[in-house]
């Protein structure tokens, strides 16, 4: 169970998971010229967003935010296949492209940053649609900043937070980019990837922090060796936020891992490790993001990944005592949902029971609910009727048919059913046959008639979950409410 503390009253609903490299159809960010020739200075910059699907797309009250604003017309529309330019100055863009009035709108608020920025593309429920951090720097190209040419989306389906799906061509405003195509062509064999970054760990009283306030001598990137073969990696640099020489004589097994962190010998000792590189990085992590890359003997970029602590990024590795994982070292870092939060140090259950106080017989609903922001999962819930002895069982939840009686809202959103077999491990915690990871309030409809007559008493009884980031808990039960103390360790943390 997961909740963020961003409010919202949206029911969820439940649909198959896309894979991290591709994207449903739909308007995404296509082009965007940043930084013009001097000679055009500000005024001829835009974003160009492209529908790629099959349907009229009605923009009236969509955004574009970040380090620009706009807000489109009611009744603007997009149709599937077109183009439609935003512009810094609508009559600029025009004159200068020798575009028709009807593919430019504008004029946006402030100026597209030279060295980079965020972009996201909302709809008019403030939804998320597409979004990017964009650079001047590599993997970005660089012939984008300032030499006369824009940066240009190469496939719609693919993130577009991926400095690979991304050229920098003679602007194309209102038309298809030059070097469009899906998907994207092979990028050279991968050696090597950032696999793991802890960039903001939990701090903990008990703990003493010599150098840093915020834990940074905790900090560490993980690289992978992706190959089957030993990697030399001697001269190559960690670059970005932080900044590494890797020293001479440095290589990796086949398939092996190599830990970089400010404090060397505190990570060894903290973690048990020996895979540490001696020397320790300048600089520390950002705790909000920022970007990190690896880059061989040659100056090439073997990998890099602009992480960050909100939209779609995993929030649980932002303080929580969690790093962020990478899924797959075979799929882009830049792609947020190939990275998830580094599972819970634990591998037991904790059984929790209360009994709420006599309700107004009004609800006909259990909701489960954290008090803060956290996450836990969930195996058996059992109800009971103590109105009379011996008690009747109302539920006795083993989620083995999944979600089908619950329903997750606001912030419990992200809720999803975890199955799994008999002692398995799933996300770091010992598996009970099935059970739910909730996040946020979760209501099962019990029906009319379950309670019997008047206002009866409830207990949670058999609630077992691990519980890795809050300390307490509520039950809400026939319109009383119950609230219950957790006493649990909150686990380990990010551990390479």
């Amino acid at each position: 169970m997961r909740r963020t503390d961003r409010a919202t009253a949206l029911t969820l609903v439940l649909s198959p998971l896309l894979s991290p490299s591709t994207l449903a159809a739909g308007v995404v960010i296509n082009e965007i010229h940043y930084h013009p020739p001097a000679a055009d200075f500000r005024q001829v910059e835009f974003v160009e967003i492209h529908n790629d699907g099959t349907q009229i797309e009605a923009l009236g009250g969509w955004q574009i935010r970040g380090g620009i604003e706009f807000t489109f017309a009611q009744g603007t529309t997009l149709p599937p296949g077109e183009y439609l330019v935003v512009a810094k100055n609508a009559a600029e863009v025009e004159k200068r492209f020798a575009l028709g009035a009807q593919a430019v709108v504008g004029d946006f608020k402030d100026s597209l940053e030279n060295s980079g920025e965020s972009l996201e593309l909302v709809d008019a429920s403030n939804a998320f649609v597409d979004g990017l951090t964009y650079d001047d720097e590599a993997p970005w190209p660089a012939k984008a900043d300032g030499d006369g040419f824009s940066l240009q989306r190469v496939c719609a389906t693919e993130s577009a937070q991926n400095p690979l799906n991304w050229l920098a061509g003679s602007p194309t405003p209102g038309a298809s980019n030059a070097g469009a195509i899906c998907p994207l062509p092979p990028q050279r064999p991968t050696t090597a990837v950032i696999n793991e970054i802890h960039y903001h760990p939990r701090v903990i009283d008990t703990t003493p922090h010599p150098a840093l306030e915020d834990a940074e001598d905790q900090e560490f990137l993980e690289i992978l060796n992706a190959t089957t073969a030993q990697l030399d990696v001697t001269g190559w640099k960690l670059s970005g936020g932080v900044d590494l020489l890797i020293p001479a004589g440095t290589t990796m097994p086949p398939q092996g891992i190599l830990v970089a962190g400010r404090d060397p010998e505190r990570l060894k000792s903290l973690l048990g490790i020996t895979n540490v590189i001696s020397v320790g990085y300048d600089g520390t992590l950002s705790n909000t993001g920022e970007r990190v890359s690896l880059e061989d003997l040659q100056g090439n970029v073997v990998d890099s990944v602009q992480y960050s602590d909100a939209g779609d990024w995993p929030s649980a590795a932002d303080g929580a005592g969690r790093s962020l994982e990478r899924v797959s070292a075979a799929t882009s870092g830049e792609d947020p949902r190939n990275w998830r939060a580094s599972r819970i140090q634990t591998s037991t259950f904790v059984r929790l029971s209360a009994e709420g106080p006599p309700g107004a017989g009004l609800s006909q609903r259990l909701i489960l609910a954290i008090d803060g922001a956290g996450e836990f999962l969930v195996d058996r819930v059992t109800l009971e009727d103590l109105t009379t002895p011996p008690a009747r069982i109302i539920l006795d939840e083993t989620f083995d048919q999944g979600m089908t009686d619950w329903t997750a809202t606001g912030t419990a959103s992200g809720s999803v059913h975890a199955p799994g077999a008999e002692g398995a491990v799933h996300e770091g915690v010992v598996d009970r046959a099935h059970r739910l990871a909730w996040r946020g309030v979760v209501a099962a409809e019990l029906g009319a008639g379950n309670f019997g007559v008047g206002p009866p008493w409830g207990a949670c009884h058999a609630f077992e979950g691990a519980f890795p980031g809050f300390q307490d808990a509520d039950c809400d039960l026939l319109g009383g409410f119950g609230h219950f103390q957790v006493v649990s360790e909150l686990g380990a943390g990010g551990r390479p």
